[in-house]
């Protein structure tokens, strides 16, 4: 004779798909965290500020990668001038 009750076998099936779905999203979770690796560009150089707006005209990280400052006006946005492509 068996101690489950009918309501407890009906239930079994749930429990059962929530344990595997709290055990599915923690290995995501910890999956994703070992994925995010902290960013290590370290400024070394920063061109003369703009009085117009207060930031540099350009920066240089240690591996000597300079990139403008992008601050589009109207017209770079229309034209799309001022955006990151990939080369």
């Amino acid at each position: 004779m068996s101690s489950a009750t009918p309501y407890s076998r009906m239930l079994w099936p749930l429990s059962a798909l929530v344990s595997q779905t709290q055990h599915l999203v923690l290995a995501v979770l910890f999956l994703t965290l070992l994925a995010i690796v902290p960013a290590q560009a370290q400024l070394v150089r920063v061109g003369p500020v703009d009085r117009n707006n207060g930031f540099p005209a350009w920066y240089q990280d240690s591996t000597g990668l300079a990139l403008n400052a992008c601050l589009p006006n109207a017209r770079e946005l229309a034209d799309g001038s001022c955006l990151i492509t990939s080369d």
